[in-house]
């Protein structure tokens, strides 16, 4: 399943894991994020209690899923404060790649990353 970086922050700070020092450090980013989108959102919004559902079962497909879809009707994967918080948690818990597309053909290349598409024509001369 492909995740938007806060999703993917939720997700991250719902299920958190490793060392005590990379869990308190991974939760104060994880509480500031929830209270972020408790702030933006408020308490009774689809994303608040999606993240709720998902701390009870932070392994579960289904309300991986729903955040997902909270999370981009809420257009909250386009914040610029949330994406900073999620760009943060995930670097404090070493859960944050970049990863790449790509697509090539005769004529062109796409190249697509982490808040970035490069189309690549080739021309005949």
């Amino acid at each position: 399943m492909d995740l938007d970086i806060v999703t993917l922050a939720l997700v991250t700070g719902a299920g958190v894991s490793g060392t005590e020092v990379v869990k308190k450090a991974t939760v104060e980013v994880y509480d500031k994020l929830k209270s972020k989108l408790l702030a933006r959102f408020g308490k009774t919004n689809g994303i608040t209690k999606a993240v709720e559902h998902l701390e009870a079962k932070p392994q579960s497909e289904a309300r991986i899923a729903v955040v997902k879809e909270e999370v981009q009707e809420a257009g909250a994967d386009k914040d610029k404060d949330l994406l900073e918080l999620a760009t943060e948690l995930l670097g404090k818990n070493g859960s944050y790649n970049l990863s790449y597309n790509v697509n090539m053909t005769a004529s062109n290349s796409n190249i697509v990353g982490h808040n970035n598409v490069v189309n690549v024509r080739n021309y005949k001369e």
